[in-house]
């Protein structure tokens, strides 16, 4: 069984799988489709030797390919399995805070900006290191953005977390930011 050369498929991919047999006249092919083991579709033996679908949900998807020479008198002479994991989208990386300075002033706006690749609704949490204290300042939220007036000055380290807003994990990505308030 033949597949795309990926390693990571999402919802609305185009996946085609194509059966490649010997004495290719002379067999039947017939397919199984499971999403998280529930059947959904099945195929009768016939003579085509690819199947392209869609993917609507994420889940755990199990192809069960059966093939059989027109002439055997059993149910199958030969049965594959193919699973492959469909996702929401793909996962959250490049995550980067980007300031217009490392070195603010005191007393005045300090603005910071992150953003990320991949992932789904992107949602972003803060963290603020300041005298070896880190701090939450903002939870998780659609706000890509962080802005605070510092009144000491010092160094500071500035944290992001970035997680796709269904996942149930901590965080998938993040990126930290030295910077100095003078």
């Amino acid at each position: 069984v033949l597949l795309p050369a990926k390693e990571y498929y999402i919802v609305e991919d185009k996946i085609e799988l194509e059966v490649i047999t010997q004495n290719t006249r002379e067999v039947l092919i017939k397919y199984s489709l499971f999403i998280d083991g529930q059947k959904v579709e099945e195929g009768d033996y016939d003579h085509d030797r690819k199947y392209t679908f869609t993917p609507k949900v994420a889940g755990k998807y199990t192809f069960v390919l059966y093939s059989k020479n027109i002439h055997c008198t059993e149910e199958y002479d030969d049965k594959k399995e193919v699973k492959l994991y469909i996702h929401d989208a793909y996962p959250i990386t490049g995550t980067k805070i980007k300031a217009g300075s490392i070195a603010f002033e005191k007393n005045k706006e300090a603005s910071f900006v992150a953003s990320s690749e991949g992932g789904r609704e992107v949602i972003y949490e803060f963290y603020l290191m300041k005298d070896d204290e880190w701090s939450i300042v903002q939870r998780y939220s659609r706000k890509r953005y962080y802005t605070f007036i510092p009144f000491t000055s010092g160094e500071y380290r500035l944290l992001v977390l970035s997680k796709s807003f269904y996942k149930k994990v901590a965080y998938e990505d993040y990126d930290i930011l030295d910077f100095t308030v003078i």
